[in-house]
């Protein structure tokens, strides 16, 4: 039984690897920073193009980005900001731990650090 989980968690390892490359080209594809780095918007329509894996996965790397860490940001806050994409209204926002903010405007994603 070891070995068989010590294999799946390599093989899990190695799939989030490749993953992970992925979503930094989409993100760098559709990412546009502002503001001294402080601000990013992400193109919803290249977003929403992606497999919802995919688009968490760019999601947390932009944050990530924004912030240094992904500290504190859990499924929750992801489940937030793809209810705000989804549903919500264009101009809506979600505060997000960090004085982090993501605001859904009519192409776009906004992720801001906000001053405080």
């Amino acid at each position: 039984m070891p070995e068989i989980l010590a294999n799946l968690a390599n093989s899990t390892a190695t799939d989030y690897d490749y993953l992970q490359k992925v979503a930094r080209t989409h993100l760098n594809k559709l990412a546009r920073f502002k503001k001294n780095k402080k601000q990013m918007s992400l193109s919803l329509p290249k977003l929403n193009q992606l497999h919802p894996a995919l688009q968490r996965l760019v999601i947390r790397l932009a944050i990530q980005e924004l912030k240094g860490n992904l500290n504190q940001f859990s499924l929750i806050h992801m489940k937030e900001i793809e209810n705000l994409i989804r549903h919500r209204p264009d101009r809506s926002r979600v505060d997000l731990p960090h004085a982090l903010t993501a605001q859904k405007n009519k192409s776009t994603l906004t992720l801001a650090v906000r001053n405080t």
